[in-house]
């Protein structure tokens, strides 16, 4: 049955519609081997819920222990920088298993709270009254780069304490950043300006957290450090992880959500009747759930290494 299925996950008209793709995988083969990339591709959800609880089944420190090279291919020159790559990215806590993990986890845990974020939320809603009115008067507006790509580079910069005069390089690394989900030949050149960037802007920063802590983000990763629990290079790496995670998903939520309304009118109208009222749910089940925040096409969404040879449910 697998044979019969395209394994190019990163073909322009997989890219165009993932969800077309991964559909029909669905369908035919949930539980798929990838010929092409040599990896499992698993899409109904029962198996992902039933994968993700059996951590002692499969790893999440897949570029520590992945020992394959990078897929999409990269050009062969630029394999010396994917070894800092993948440096870089094995020391994000997302990229650790239990217990470390979890000791990592505990850190930050508590700065994203419901009610911690929630007290984010006057300053979000500045953030939006501020682009928009930026392009008011031109009549029109691009969702992408006049709203949903600054808009969280200036939440996150604010989170981590960044100045605001350094804010537009902060959205220029990010950018850079974001080149861990892209599939160009020659990707790597500049995630790597990207992350070493990072470093070099953020290791005063943590200085400065350690010696004057504050209530910002590189403080509770500086406060991990002290603990014992990070090491300085995981605080920077971490720390590079709320600029991408934060950015790329928002994005997506913001352009995506919005895209949809657009093809569903009907909707957009509801809403536009009860905006209060159904804020919530064209959120958490329209944005969220009918479009997710993570490309379907993304390599590194919900990749995992089987520890041990284990058999279909």
């Amino acid at each position: 049955m697998s044979s019969a299925l395209q394994d190019d996950m990163f073909t322009a008209d997989v890219i165009a519609d993932p969800y077309g793709y991964y559909g029909r995988l669905r369908d035919k083969d949930p539980v798929h081997w990838n010929e092409k990339y040599e990896v499992w591709v698993i899409t109904r959800h029962d198996d992902l819920v039933w994968l993700t609880r059996h951590h002692e089944l499969f790893s999440s420190a897949v570029f520590k222990n992945d020992p394959r090279p990078p897929y999409p291919a990269i050009d062969e020159s630029d394999l010396g920088l994917y070894e800092y790559v993948r440096n870089y990215q094995s020391d994000q806590f997302i990229q650790h298993d239990r217990p470390d993990h979890l000791e990592m986890r505990k850190v930050v845990h508590g700065y994203f709270t419901p009610k911690s974020l929630e007290e984010w939320r006057p300053f979000v809603q500045k953030a939006v009254k501020h682009l928009l009115d930026a392009v008011e008067d031109k009549g029109r507006m691009d969702v992408m780069r006049d709203l949903a790509t600054p808009l969280p580079v200036l939440v996150i910069a604010e989170m981590m304490g960044v100045p605001e005069a350094d804010r537009p390089y902060i959205r220029q690394l990010a950018e850079k950043l974001l080149y861990i989900g892209r599939g160009e030949y020659d990707r790597i050149t500049l995630l790597t300006e990207g992350m070493r960037g990072m470093i070099d802007y953020v290791s005063p920063l943590v200085d400065e957290r350690i010696a004057n802590p504050g209530d910002d983000f590189i403080s509770v990763l500086a406060s991990g450090e002290k603990q014992g629990i990070f090491t300085r290079h995981q605080v920077l790496v971490n720390t590079s992880l709320l600029l991408l995670a934060g950015h790329e998903t928002t994005i997506n939520l913001l352009c995506n959500g919005t895209l949809s309304f657009i093809r569903h009118p009907d909707q957009w109208a509801k809403l536009k009747k009860d905006p209060a009222g159904a804020a919530k749910l064209a959120t958490e089940m329209s944005a969220l759930r009918f479009t997710g925040q993570i490309d379907p096409a993304h390599r590194h969404a919900g990749c995992r290494n089987a520890r041990q040879d284990c058999e279909e449910r």
